[in-house]
């Protein structure tokens, strides 16, 4: 049975609906799997909307199939229809794998990992939008094998009481021989168990094996049979990427065999950013499929000085308000097998370390104008433990906003503050915490953040409204709103910022009972809207998120 459309008597729209066997004459799955199956597709159906990533809305299980009802996408195809034509130029490959790797954000967030990133999974509209689907279809899968459906990241890949190799033989005859499933973590035998966790980092060797199809006319593994697949991948190294001309240092990356040596999600996307902006196209002796023409916004400026090995992108005629921070993040990867460089590209590559030393120079002028006790550790005997302050305060641990009355202060520790009134809390959290090399995004420091911790704990938490705000080329702000339910079984709800700003996180965090969520969202505008890091006027930020963005 193919997928097809059908119409929801209840909502009057049109939906995707997708078959999937539970008993074939192959295998028949457990109760408890198709139980795990379900639980899991109705856990996905929670998750925040995102344009570019489908959205699940039901399972239904009758007799030997199980339905998955998704979002219906009008004139999209997928990718594997473009690619039947040929091979895509890099500039669009790159968009298209930039794309989901922003629609996945929504998935990584919630510490789980797609693996269904295939070309039958990512689609694309006539107008040239890129749409990833098929995780309610993969997390299915997984559970009849007898693997978790959707196992958090870092846990290890176990099985659920099923017998491994009977495992692995469901997962042969379920998956098939498609390249973007058989990650190495998941392609080793049985008897090479246990193997690493299931993370983020499964889904970027995916989209390493879809970028190198997508440039290079197949994948870099034979797919004739699902077993030999699984061997090659486990055994052998990828065919080269000789063919995919500046992605090749980028898919070579993405698919390193250690899922921990494989680089972020964040680090992808900057990287395929960069090339998007300048890539120079390789001479291809085979057809080329160009995707639609498609109405995304421009491509923000680079964050460090583009690779030795590309041209300068050309800068526009105008400002366009993105940031520039040369020490962000890191430089382009190199093919693994790249010789020594000549002598005139060693002369580039000096005159670029001069240019970062004179970077260097300029921040740390420019850190010495700053206030001390806007960078500096905030002792707790600076001020008093608890006291009341004023509706306008300037903090002495460097920072000022405007609170209203009836607010107590307390010093949490050397770089936190925390104010309360009438069981609402304040955390700020005034730019103690620098920017690494690995975490220069400020969504993504949330999933880190000492302030969000206990909704981290939760494995039922949900987290809503996730934006990105830059203004100007010097201040860049991420924004949510975060349920959950506490260890005593309160419902609490908090509204999270991090600004970035000269190179460290500023958080803002308003928590308090679900009930409250009218007044936290109060307190939290008046506290974006006055917040600023040093004594001074505070910069203009933007309104909060409609209030559709919080959570019901």
């Amino acid at each position: 049975m193919a997928p097809t459309r059908a119409l929801d008597r209840d909502t009057g729209r049109t939906v995707h609906v997708v078959p999937v066997p539970v008993r074939t004459p192959a295998f028949t799955a457990s109760p408890a799997c198709v139980q795990r199956a379900v639980d899991a597709v109705r856990i996905l159906s929670t998750l925040p909307p995102h344009p570019g990533l489908e959205t699940v809305l039901d399972v239904i299980v009758q007799d030997t199939t199980m339905w998955l009802v998704t979002e219906y996408l009008p004139g999209s195809r997928a990718l594997s229809d473009l690619l039947a034509a040929g091979v895509l130029e890099p500039l669009h490959a790159a968009r298209v794998v930039g794309e989901v790797l922003r629609a996945l954000r929504t998935v990584h967030h919630r510490r789980w990992a797609h693996r269904n990133i295939t070309p039958t999974s990512v689609r694309v509209s006539d107008s040239g939008r890129i749409h990833l689907t098929g995780q309610a279809l993969g997390a299915v899968q997984e559970a009849l094998c007898g693997y978790p459906a959707l196992p958090p990241q870092g846990q290890s890949f176990l099985l659920h009481g099923v017998d491994p190799g009977e495992a692995h033989r469901r997962r042969l005859l379920l998956i098939g021989p498609v390249a973007e499933r058989w990650a190495p973590e998941v392609a080793g035998a049985p008897a090479s168990l246990p193997l690493p966790p299931v993370s983020s980092a499964t889904d970027i060797w995916a989209l390493g094996v879809l970028l190198c199809r997508m440039a290079q006319d197949g994948a870099p593994y034979p797919q004739d049979t699902a077993q030999a697949l699984a061997s090659a991948v486990a055994h052998t190294a990828p065919r080269a990427a000789e063919d995919c001309g500046t992605l090749r240092p980028v898919i070579e990356s993405m698919m390193r065999r250690a899922p921990e040596q494989r680089p972020s999600r964040g680090e992808v996307q900057a990287w395929l950013d960069t090339l998007v902006r300048g890539i120079p196209e390789p001479v291809l002796r085979m057809p080329i499929s160009r995707l639609p023409a498609s109405g995304n916004k421009p491509v923000p400026e680079p964050d460090w000085p583009p690779d030795d090995a590309l041209p300068p992108p050309a800068r526009p005629a105008r400002d366009t308000g993105w940031r520039r921070h040369l020490l962000a993040l890191p430089p382009l990867p190199r093919p693994l097998d790249e010789r020594r460089r000549p002598h005139g590209t060693v002369l580039v590559l000096l005159v670029v370390v001069l240019v970062l030393a004179a970077a260097v120079c300029a921040i740390l002028l420019t850190a010495e104008a700053v206030p001390a006790s806007a960078n500096a550790a905030c002792p707790p005997d600076r001020y008093p433990a608890t006291v009341p302050v004023p509706a306008r305060h300037l903090d002495p641990c460097g920072f000022g906003l405007t609170l209203g009355p009836g607010w107590v202060r307390h010093q949490e520790d050397r770089h936190r503050v925390r104010f309360t009134r009438d069981g609402i809390t304040v955390r700020v959290a005034p730019g103690h915490t620098h920017a690494r090399r690995r975490c220069t995004d400020p969504l993504d420091y949330q999933d880190s953040e000492p302030e969000l911790a206990e909704f981290r704990a939760d494995p039922h938490g949900r987290a809503t409204g996730l934006r990105l705000i830059t203004i100007g080329r010097t201040i860049t702000i991420a924004q949510g709103t975060f349920a959950w339910t506490a260890r005593d079984g309160q419902a609490l709800i908090a509204r999270n910022q991090v600004l970035l700003s000269g190179g460290r996180f500023h958080v803002l965090n308003v928590r308090g009972p679900a009930p409250s969520r009218t007044q936290i969202a109060a307190v939290f505008d008046r506290l974006t809207a006055t917040y600023h890091p040093a004594p001074g006027p505070g910069p203009g930020l933007p309104p909060r998120p409609a209030a559709g963005d919080h959570p019901s």
